[in-house]
Order: structure tokens, then sequence, then C-alpha cells
């Protein structure tokens, strides 16, 4: 029996799966339990997502030192939300650590995004975990800050504010159309620089470096498919001759490139950030550094010998206006 045993089904594979969660999970827990007892800290991280299924999960993650000293990051597990107020994200929390047999009094400090849920300083889970640990420390996010400042800048400057709607509608257009999303492929594949466009979006981290990026390696690829579907498109010539005569424009390619340069740098920055294994000191000297950068960011002539370049590779007849 064994031997004709393939154990491929739904089935055995799930319990499979379950059985090495629970084996990951119970190591997890031992030694952020070695940790504590003799360190007499950790910290805690957690989040709240929505499954595909509609169902309102709750991430949590801890923070420890290892034997040598050094910080880790582990996930520890995910619950199923069947309230998603601060009273019954705290029971889950609860719940969470009463299976690693962790005193929650130990937790040294707690870091949140920005829903009141669970930020809230009255109502949230932080000031619900205060009641039982008053000394707890909340750390607001640092990468979803940078994130909430770089939308709130891009909102501001209405040139970047154009370039991010003029990205999000290419998007749009060939996500609809998996035909001229095939031969964009194509083209790109021509030229060396096949990559499927991003969606930029203000919630998700670095979803605005990839957007701009992607859509610069394509440039011109981008440029020859609209030409093409603005000739026979048929009923939607109309909306790939408007994408077509934004992207002609050498405002709209100046515009992307000096943005690429300041979301790489940020990229960079909130990866940083991140990190389970940076020190405080280093992210700071680091902010410093890409602050420096981007206002030394002065060398316009470069973008626009960049653009005569990319428009010399381009295999269109097109003409760029200005």
């Amino acid at each position: 029996m064994l031997k004709r045993a393939h154990y491929m089904s739904s089935t055995t594979v799930t319990q499979l799966l379950e059985c090495a969660g629970v084996a990951i999970q119970s190591s997890v827990h031992s030694k952020l339990l070695e940790s504590v007892l003799r360190y007499g800290a950790f910290a805690y991280m957690g989040d709240e997502s929505t499954a595909v299924s509609n169902h309102q999960f709750a991430t949590h993650c801890v923070r420890y030192l290892d034997c040598s000293e050094k910080p880790i990051e582990a996930f520890t597990g995910l619950t199923e939300l069947t309230q998603t107020k601060a009273e019954g994200i705290k029971v889950c929390v609860n719940k969470v650590f009463e299976r690693a047999q962790v005193d929650m009094k130990k937790m040294t400090s707690c870091s949140f995004d920005g829903g009141a849920n669970y930020s809230g300083c009255k109502g949230g889970v932080q000031a619900l975990l205060r009641k039982t640990n008053p000394a707890l420390f909340y750390v607001h996010c640092r990468a979803q800050l940078l994130q909430l400042a770089l939308v709130h800048a891009s909102q501001k400057y209405l040139p970047i504010k154009c370039v991010l709607n003029i990205i999000n509608a290419l998007y749009t257009y060939f996500s609809r159309h998996p035909q001229k999303q095939r031969h964009l492929e194509v083209e790109g594949a021509l030229s060396g620089h096949s990559q499927k466009l991003v969606q930029p979006g203000k919630t998700r981290w670095l979803s605005y470096a990839r957007s701009v990026a992607v859509v610069l390696q394509q440039y011109d690829s981008l440029l020859v498919t609209l030409e093409h579907e603005h000739k026979t498109g048929g009923d939607l010539a109309s909306e790939a001759g408007g994408l077509l005569l934004e992207l002609r424009k050498l405002s709209t390619f100046t515009v992307m490139y000096y943005l690429d340069i300041v979301l790489q740098a940020l990229s960079k920055l909130s990866k940083l950030f991140q990190s389970s294994c940076d020190t405080l000191q280093h992210a700071m000297s680091s902010t410093e550094g890409t602050v420096t950068l981007i206002k030394e960011l002065t060398y316009i002539h470069t973008y626009i010998n960049k653009f005569n370049v990319l428009s010399l590779r381009s295999s269109s007849s097109l003409t760029f206006n200005s």
C-alpha cells in the first residue's frame, strides 16, 4: 500500500502543510520563550489583511534577541478575525502568546500601521496592550510613514500626480486587454526589456518605484505598441492615442525619469527600515544621505540626453513633442 501512495491528494497535502506549520510555530515559540527568559523582553508587530476569500486575518510577528544578541524577526501566527475592532484583535494577541507561554508583560514595544483599530491612542490595540503594560512603547511603522509621506508629496506636485495617473492608465489599458498585453510583451522582448506593468498603489510599499521603473524600461516598446493600437485599435483607438500623446511629451519623460531616481533612493531607504538587523544610528544616517541626494539632483540635461537616445532606439517614426 505505502509503495503505491503518492501523497498528492488535496487532503493529504493540506495535512502535511498543517503539520509543517505546527512544527515551525513550535520552534519559533520555543526560541521566543528562551529569549524572553534570558533577556526579559521582546517586541510585537501586528497587521490586518483580507484574503481573496474576503475573510479577514490578523498577522502576528515578534522581534527578539538570540543567544548572540542578534535581533531576530519571526512570523508567529495568523488568526482569522470574527471582528476587526481593537477588543477582538487584542483577544487574538492574548491567545497567541498564551500558546507560546510568554508573559505579555515582557513586551517592551509594539509596532503597527496607522489604522485606528491598531494605533489608536485611546481605544486601539496599542492602548489596550498598554493597560497590561504601562511602560509599553508604540512605534508607527517607519516604512509605512515613508510611503504616506511619498503619497502626500505626489498629490501636492501636479506634474508628478499627472505622471502617476498616466502610469495607472497604462496599467489599466493593458491589463484589461490580454491581446494588447501580448503585443507589448513581444515588443519588449525584441528590445530586451519584457516586463509586466506594475500598478502603483497608495498603500503598497515600493509599488511606485517598481511602476515607474518598468514603464521607463519599456518606454520605446510602449510608444510602438500604442502607435500600432491607435492605428488599428478600433473602438480603443482614441484611448491608445490619448496615452500615446502623453508619452510623447518631453515633460512626461523628464518628470518620470527624475521621479525614478528619487524613488529608487527612497526604495532603498524603505528596505533599510524593514531590515531586522539595522540600527537606529544607521537608519538616521541613511535618511540624511537620501535627503542630501534628492536635494542635489540638478542635472536636468542628463534626462534630456537620455530621452534623445531613447527616441533614436525606438523603431517607430514618432516625433516627441515638448
